[in-house]
């Protein structure tokens, strides 16, 4: 979906590594070390992203304009979105298992289950449209998680992409402002139809830590990619964060202090899907 930029500017090269997840079983990250102006400044690591190492390097995001050839990777288009779309799709099949084991042991064990049909039927329901309004394709999104998904997460991530679709309607191209709008949405929708907020374990405790990681990046002039790295690295560290946590909302608070030690599904569910749009946008 991003390309590599061709000739010679000003920008920031990004270099990747391709590192394997501490949270998904199999599932690869890449973060992201800025390597240098092109053909001016040495390289410089960024302080978030972790290390590349002496491991494969890929060029994997550059930002801002390049005087020939290149793109401007400031904005993403509505094929871009919904190519993420599908990829999460793809992310939640493969990881349906792992995902409905973590549930088994705190709440109904078919968060996996339920998030892997829901998500087919928006992967299908997406190869028939051509809608480019991306405002309108979340709102599908949306709409299909209600109808398709049981249990909480239905309406949670249904509730999630219905606001982020509002707040982004008529829209064919997204900046990181854009983004944003779309996230801070999506979480007011989430806590208003769950009643919940951060450390309760849920999939907020990996949602908001995201939210404000974007925010920090779009206020550092980072890109659409670095800046949806940075969420994941914040939504992973959110997902770790819920295990020592004391459930109080959902089927997991009724285990009361069993269920302490266990990493919260739906915040699970929530990296999963953040991780799997970084590495479609470093690529």
């Amino acid at each position: 979906m991003f390309s590599p930029p061709t000739g010679r500017g000003r920008g920031w090269v990004y270099i990747s590594a391709i590192l394997p997840s501490a949270i998904f079983p199999g599932l690869c990250y890449t973060p992201c070390v800025r390597a240098a102006r092109v053909g001016t400044d040495p390289p410089q690591p960024l302080p978030a992203g972790g290390e590349c190492g002496s491991m494969g390097l890929r060029v994997a995001a550059a930002e801002t304009n390049y005087s020939s050839g290149g793109v401007d990777q400031m904005e993403m288009n509505s094929a871009t979105v919904v190519k993420c779309l599908e990829l999460i799709a793809d992310a939640i099949h493969e990881q349906r298992q792992y995902l409905t084991d973590l549930d088994a042991a705190i709440g109904d064990g078919d968060h996996g289950i339920n998030m892997d049909r829901g998500f087919s039927t928006v992967r299908a329901r997406l190869e028939s449209s051509s809608e480019k309004n991306i405002g309108a394709v979340l709102k599908l999104v949306g709409s299909t998680l209600v109808s398709t998904v049981g249990g909480a997460s239905g309406p949670l991530y249904g509730t999630a992409f219905l606001r982020a679709g509002t707040a982004l309607e008529g829209k064919e191209s997204l900046t990181l402002d854009d983004v944003c709008a779309a996230m801070d949405a999506a979480v007011g929708g989430v806590m208003q139809r769950g009643k919940a907020s951060t450390n309760e374990k849920t999939m907020l405790d990996a949602l908001v830590p995201a939210q404000l990681a974007l925010h920090k990046a779009m206020a550092g002039g980072a890109s659409i990619a670095l800046a949806l790295s940075r969420a994941a690295d914040a939504a992973e560290a959110g997902v770790k964060a819920t295990i020592p946590m004391l459930a109080t909302k959902g089927r997991a608070s009724y285990l009361g202090e069993r269920s302490i030690g266990h990493p919260d599904p739906g915040a699970t569910s929530t990296a999963l899907m953040l991780r799997t749009v970084a590495n479609a946008l470093a690529t």
